[in-house]
């Protein structure tokens, strides 16, 4: 770490819900903090000691109660939605709190809340929390537990197709024709017709060709 002549060393010091790790710049005198939701976050020194910044913005608890959770599964999958929704520097934040998907007051300012509705609704280990409707919050209302298919069935990239006037998702169809979904969707992305994509079993390779052949002629 650098060091600094007339800078209180904080690191190691625990403000609220950040704890000083480095100091990264001397005018102003700021600080890199490990906030307790796993995010790494910058903050002034005065605004650290002051506990105008408690958190890297994730955490809303009034107070900081000792819920003893701690360690388990329920608990990892809390702290990730809270960083999706209000963690910018979380790789997921564009997709969630980037598109203005909020955590519900409930369950923000309480894991216990959360917990309670979890160990209610139908919680086991095998299970991922998912949203009903991909552009609501999380809350009691738009959350359940789910398997991954039933996840792959709700994603909003999930495009719907008809075929012979019967209406399904991509991953639906694929499991009806008995084919990859992987397949099928890069099959899609490159402009094939959807009965094509999913029926297809010429060889691959020589349909590339012929694709890109007749771009350039185009």
């Amino acid at each position: 770490m650098r060091k600094f002549p007339c800078t209180s060393d904080l690191t190691g010091q625990k403000y609220n819900h950040l704890t000083a790790v480095e100091l990264v710049s001397r005018k102003p005198p700021r600080w890199r903090c490990l906030c307790d939701c796993g995010t790494y976050t910058t903050v002034l020194s005065s605004n650290l000691k002051s506990g105008k910044v408690k958190s890297c913005g994730c955490i809303h608890h009034r107070g900081n109660p000792t819920h003893g959770l701690s360690g388990t599964r329920l608990y990892r999958i809390y702290k990730k939605i809270i960083r999706r929704c209000y963690c910018e520097s979380e790789p997921a934040f564009p997709n969630y709190g980037g598109r203005g998907i909020k955590v519900c007051e409930e369950w923000r300012d309480s894991v216990e809340s959360f917990y309670e509705w979890a160990m209610k609704n139908g919680y086991s280990e095998s299970l991922t929390i998912d949203r009903i409707d991909n552009d609501g919050d999380y809350s009691p209302q738009n959350c359940r537990w789910a398997n991954a298919k039933e996840q792959s069935n709700n994603r909003r990239s999930n495009r719907e197709f008809t075929i012979g006037g019967e209406q399904k998702d991509l991953t639906q169809w694929c499991e009806e024709y008995g084919v990859s979904y992987t397949t099928v969707h890069a099959r899609i992305t490159r402009g094939w017709d959807i009965i094509d994509a999913l029926t297809y079993k010429g060889d691959a390779r020589k349909r590339k060709q012929k694709e890109k052949k007749n771009a350039r002629s185009i």
